[in-house]
C-alpha cells in the first residue's frame, strides 16, 4: 500500500547521524520504577473489521465521538462514532483463505460510522469512493488527489480533519484541512469542503520534516476533559532524516473555536507558546522521540496512572512494539517509553512473505469506545515492497491496556550482574574504587568505595564489550552497616560508547533506602557510570557505595532441540542442539565435505538475540588441533537471505562465547571457513547455543 511506502521511504531516507545534534535532560519520568501495564488482545474488535465483502480493511484507522467526548468509557449506546481511515481495500475475498478476487480496488481514503461501542457488524456502516453517490474514487479529495486523513475534531455540527495531501512517490505536499458538515448527526459527504495550503507542514529536504495531523485532544469542557483549560491540542511529528526512524512529537494549541483558523494556532517551544511552526524546529520543542506518525493523547482516569496523560504510539514507526509515555499535562513532559505489548501478526504471518519485511504501525487509543478501566488500542500490520494478497493481514488489529492491572510476566528480567569485578574509574579515592564491584558489602574498612571530593562524584565501569543492560543496584551506606544518613540521595546511571561521553539513563531522586533496585528500557553500552550529585541525607559532601552492581536479562537457549539442516552430515546436525556435549560417538555434529560448512536452526519463531555459545571438540575431550579455527553468526528472517552478524577468527579455545547487540532473527545459522587448527577438513561442533531474552 502507498501509506506503508512512504513510511518506510521516510524512515530509510538516510543514514549519517546529524552532526552537532544537542543532547539534553534524560525524560523526568512518572513511570519510573512502575512495571508495564498488562496488554491483553482484544478479538472482538479485530473481527469488527475482518469482513469478506465490500470494505476489506485500511490503515490510518481514527475513531472520533461526534458527540465531542473523547474520555474513556464515555461512549453509549446511542453514541456514534465517525471512523476514518486512509489506504483501503474494496472487493471480495474467498471466505477461507481470504485472499482477494477479481473485484478488489484500492482507494486512498474510506470512512464509517458506528453506533453504540457493541462491536458487531450491525452497528457499524462503511463509506467508500466507489460507493453509487460518490462521483470521485476516493472519498475525500479533488481530481484524484491523495488525501490521507489524520485526526479531527466535531465543531458547530461539522467534522474537520487534518490531511496529508502527497505526491506520486508518497512525499508531504500539503497540509489540508476536510470539512464534513453533519446533517440530523451523520456525515453529509456530498457536500465535502478544504481549507488549503495550511502552515502546518515545513521541510528542509534531507534534514527534517514536520506536519502536524498525528492526533488531537479536547481540552475544553465541551469535550468532557476533566481538567478543562479551552484548548484543543495537536500533536504532530518533527521527522529526522539523517536519523534513521526518529520522529520526534511536537505539539500545537488553539482556542477551540478558533480551531480552523490556523493563523490562531500556537506552536510549543519548551515553556512558550509561539506563532510559527518553525518554534518546534528544535531538540528542546520535542515532547518524545522515536514515535510513530499517527498516535494519540489520552486522560487517565483510574489505575497508578490516574490524573496523568497517556501517550500512545507504535515504537520506531513500524517495530513490532506498542509503547505508552506518562505525561502531566497534554504537552507533557512525557517521560520514558514503555514497551507494552509485542504485537503476533510478524510470526504469524511474516513467513509467509519471504524476503520481505513485516511491519506494524500506527498504534493509538481509541478511549471513548474503551471499558471502564481499560484503554481500546488499534495498529496496523502490513508488509513492505509487495502487496499483502489477503485481507487477513492488511486489516485493523486492537488490544486492550488494563489500567489497573500490572503486565504477569514483566519484559526485562535482570539477572546476571555484569559489572562485577571489571575494571573501575572514579572521581575520587581510585585505591578503593574496586570496592564497589567486589561482591562484598559487609565490611566498612574492605567492601566500601569513598570519595569526599568537592562536587559530584562517580564510579565508572568499562564492561570489555557492549552489553544489552536492563537494570541496576546500588547499595548505600545502611547496607553495609553505616548509619543511614549516609545513603545516598541523588544519583543517577550513565552510559558511554567511548568512556568519555556520557548519556544518563535513570536517575533516582530523594532516595532514603539503604538499597535501590531499577529496571530500565533495555540499552546497550560498554561503559556505565553511578553519577552521585547529593551524597547523603545530611548534607554530609562524603559518597559511600558499597556494591554498584549493572544487570544484563535472564537468557535463554532458544536452539536447543529446534530443527536444524546442514551443509553436511545431516544424520548428525541435531547432535549440536540436543544440550549433550560429553559423548563424541553421539553428541556432535560433524561435517567432512570440502568447503565451507554450515549448520542451519529454525527457532520457530522471531527472538531477540543477544549471546551464542559454541562447543568445540576439545570442550568433549578431543584433541584440540580439531577446534573450529574461523567462523560467524549470521541470522536471517526467511531461512533463505542471510547476513553476518559476528564473526571469529583465529579461535583456539574449546568454547566460543560472544555477546552481541540485540538482533532479530527467526533462523540463525553457524558459517564455517576453517573448520581446524591445521588443515584438517572436517568440522567437529558439540553444541551451537544461541540466547535470547524473550
Amino acid at each position: 500500500m502507498g501509506a506503508i511506502k512512504k513510511i518506510v521511504t521516510a524512515a530509510f531516507a538516510a543514514a549519517a547521524l546529524l552532526a552537532g545534534t544537542i543532547t539534553y535532560a534524560p525524560d523526568r519520568t512518572a513511570s519510573a520504577g512502575i512495571p508495564p501495564l498488562k496488554a491483553v488482545p482484544a478479538p472482538e474488535w479485530d473481527n469488527l473489521f475482518k469482513r469478506t465483502t465490500g470494505w476489506l480493511g485500511a490503515d490510518g484507522v481514527y475513531s472520533i465521538p461526534l458527540n465531542g467526548n473523547r474520555q474513556i468509557g464515555s461512549a453509549t449506546a446511542e453514541t456514534k462514532t465517525f471512523w476514518t481511515f486512509a489506504d483501503t481495500n474494496i472487493g471480495s475475498v474467498d471466505p477461507e483463505t481470504f485472499e482477494f478476487l477479481a473485484d478488489w480496488t484500492g482507494t486512498r481514503n474510506s470512512a464509517a460510522v458506528m453506533t453504540g461501542k457493541t462491536p458487531t457488524p450491525e452497528n457499524i456502516t462503511f463509506f467508500y469512493g466507489h460507493h453509487a453517490d460518490m462521483t470521485n474514487s476516493n472519498l475525500y479529495g479533488e481530481n484524484g488527489e491523495v488525501l490521507w486523513a489524520g485526526d479531527g475534531i466535531v465543531i458547530d455540527d461539522t467534522i474537520h480533519l487534518i490531511a496529508t495531501r502527497v505526491d506520486e512517490t508518497m512525499a508531504p505536499q500539503e497540509i489540508v484541512m476536510i470539512h464534513i458538515p453533519l446533517v440530523n448527526g451523520e456525515p453529509d459527504f456530498t457536500n465535502i469542503t478544504y481549507t488549503r495550503n495550511l502552515p502546518l507542514l515545513y521541510e528542509e529536504p534531507g534534514i527534517v520534516t514536520i506536519s502536524f495531523g498525528s492526533a488531537i485532544y479536547d481540552n475544553t469542557a465541551d469535550g468532557g476533559a476533566p481538567n478543562p483549560d479551552g484548548y484543543v491540542y495537536i500533536y504532530g511529528h518533527r521527522d529526522i532524516h539523517t536519523e534513521l526512524f526518529q520522529r520526534k512529537l511536537v505539539v500545537a494549541r488553539v482556542p477551540k473555536a478558533h480551531f480552523t483558523d490556523v493563523s490562531q494556532w500556537r506552536f510549543y517551544n519548551n515553556g512558550n507558546w509561539e506563532t510559527s511552526i518553525l518554534a518546534v524546529n528544535n531538540d528542546w520543542a520535542s515532547l518524545a522521540d522515536w514515535i510513530s506518525p499517527e498516535l494519540s493523547v489520552t486522560y487517565i482516569n483510574s489505575g497508578v496512572y490516574s490524573g496523568k496523560y497517556m501517550l500512545i504510539y507504535q515504537h520506531k514507526t513500524v517495530f513490532d512494539k506498542l509503547a505508552y509515555r506518562i505525561g502531566d499535562t497534554p504537552y507533557g513532559p512525557f517521560g520514558e517509553e514503555v514497551q507494552f505489548y509485542t504485537v503476533p501478526e510478524d510470526d504469524l504471518y511474516g513467513p509467509f512473505y519471504p524476503g520481505y519485511w513485516f511491519v506494524t504501525y500506527n498504534a493509538k487509543a481509541h478511549p471513548h469506545l474503551s471499558d471502564p478501566g481499560e484503554l481500546l488500542i488499534s495498529y496496523s500490520p502490513n508488509v513492505a515492497g509487495v502487496f499483502p494478497y489477503t485481507s487477513e493481514v492488511y486489516r485493523p488489529r486492537f488490544v486492550k491496556l488494563k489500567l489497573n492491572e500490572f503486565a504477569d510476566t514483566p519484559p526485562f528480567r535482570p539477572e546476571v550482574n555484569v559489572a562485577a569485578g571489571k575494571p573501575v574509574d572514579a572521581s575520587d579515592n581510585l585505591a578503593a574504587a574496586p570496592n564497589a564491584v567486589d561482591g562484598a558489602w559487609s565490611d566498612p574498612a574492605e567492601d566500601m568505595w569513598t570519595a569526599a571530593n568537592w562536587g559530584p562524584k562517580w564510579l565508572s565501569v568499562d564492561l570489555g564489550q557492549p552489553v544489552e543492560i536492563t537494570g541496576w543496584l546500588v547499595r548505600h551506606a545502611s547496607a553495609g552497616g553505616e548509619p543511614a544518613a549516609y545513603n545516598t540521595r541523588d544519583f543517577e546511571l550513565q552510559k558511554s560508547d567511548d568512556g568519555v561521553n556520557w548519556t544518563t539513563v535513570d536517575y533516582v531522586s530523594n532516595n532514603t533506602d539503604g538499597v535501590t533496585r531499577r529496571e530500565v528500557i533495555p540499552f546497550v553500552s560498554r561503559y556505565v557510570r553511578l553519577y552521585i550529585t547529593n551524597p547523603s541525607q545530611n548534607g554530609d559532601p562524603a559518597a559511600r557505595i558499597f556494591e554498584f552492581e549493572v544487570f544484563k536479562p535472564a537468557q535463554t537457549n532458544v536452539a536447543l532441540g529446534k530443527p536444524v539442516t546442514a551443509s553436511d552430515g545431516i544424520a548428525t546436525a541435531s547432535n549440536a542442539v540436543d544440550g549433550a556435549w560429553s559423548d563424541p560417538a553421539g553428541d556432535k555434529w560433524t561435517a567432512a565435505s570440502t568447503g565451507d560448512k554450515w549448520l542451519r536452526v529454525d527457532l520457530g519463531k522471531t527472538y531477540t538475540i543477544t549471546r551464542w555459545v559454541v562447543k568445540h571438540a576439545s570442550y568433549a575431550g578431543e584433541a584440540t588441533a580439531k577446534n573450529t579455527q574461523t567462523f560467524k553468526l549470521q541470522k536471517s528472517m526467511n531461512g533463505i537471505h542471510w547476513q553476518d552478524v559476528d564473526t571469529v577468527t583465529g579461535n583456539t579455545l574449546h568454547v566460543t562465547s560472544r555477546d552481541v547487540a540485540p538482533f532479530k532473527a527467526r533462523y540463525v545459522r553457524l558459517y564455517i571457513t576453517k573448520p581446524q587448527q591445521g588443515t584438517g577438513t572436517t568440522a567437529n561442533i558439540y553444541e551451537f547455543e544461541v540466547y535470547a531474552n524473550d
